[in-house]
């Protein structure tokens, strides 16, 4: 049985916006497939369901997405599947796979409500094109910061790429970790299975027992995991446990503090073990 309270904080970290003091954000963009009808929208905040509108094909003249007098061309299959999995990645992010129907979808892509099961079946299905997308976008993490490296790098240069890698890619894609974070919440199991997701996991311990030979299969597995829950805990906890701690995850000093501080955590982690 999943601990309540540890459930509650997570929630919270995710909803920040409905239950904890609205705060002016400076992260970056939110994807720009996506539009709040807002313009008050916070910049790299998720805009609430009721608010979020994707860019279909055919959709200003047929918003139902049937074809029409006026409309005598069939919708492009690939842009109206993008638009879907689109929409269901926003909500899906902001509600959690339970609280979201596929009427939600349709009505988010622009498209009538029998589209989306005719492109990806039932909504587990939909919810595991998402996560596989998502997988995929978080496997590229690693490659992202080998690339900016010299051959061989340091111990310490390579902890430095990886770490920017990973809050860089938090920063411009917002909607992954919480879609992980819902999977957490949720029980899901449909996350296991797909093989974008393990490979994305797969990739950062591969990275770690390179840097680290001696270290037994057990012990690297349980460091990862402990290094990623570094990384994320801004992003998970920052509005529930920051302003009791004095800290403000949206003051433009928070994330150059936050880098700081995580390096020499990670650094002296790895030199100790």
């Amino acid at each position: 049985m999943r601990p309540l309270a540890l459930d509650l904080w997570f929630t919270a970290g995710e909803r920040g916006r409905d239950l904890l003091p609205a705060q002016p954000s400076t992260s970056p963009a939110a994807p720009q497939c996506l539009h709040a009808h807002d313009p008050g929208t916070p910049p790299g905040e998720l805009a609430a369901p009721s608010q979020l509108k994707v860019t279909a094909p055919s959709q200003a003249a047929n918003p139902r997405g049937t074809m029409s007098p006026a409309d005598p061309k069939p919708r492009n299959a690939a842009l109206t599947r993008s638009a879907i999995l689109q929409a269901a990645t926003q909500l899906f992010a902001a509600r959690g796979f339970a609280a979201t129907g596929m009427q939600d979808i349709a009505t988010v892509a622009g498209v009538a409500r029998a589209t989306p099961s005719y492109f990806f079946g039932s909504k587990e299905q939909l919810w595991q094109a998402v996560m596989e997308a998502q997988g995929h976008l978080v496997a590229g993490i690693v490659p992202a910061a080998l690339a900016s490296l010299a051959s061989p790098p340091t111990q310490d240069a390579l902890t430095d790429a990886l770490l920017e890698s990973v809050l860089t890619f938090h920063q411009q894609h917002p909607e992954a970790l919480r879609l992980i974070q819902w999977a957490e919440l949720q029980g899901s199991s449909l996350l296991q299975h797909l093989p974008a997701h393990s490979s994305a996991v797969q990739s950062a311990l591969t990275m770690l027992q390179q840097m680290m030979p001696g270290l037994s299969a057990t012990e690297a597995a349980h460091l990862t995991l402990s290094l990623l829950g570094a990384c994320y805990a801004h992003i998970s906890f920052g509005r529930t446990f920051g302003p009791p701690l004095g800290l403000d995850p949206d003051a433009p000093t928070f994330m150059h503090e936050r880098r700081v501080h995580l390096r020499a955590v990670l650094l002296a982690l790895l030199h100790s073990i």
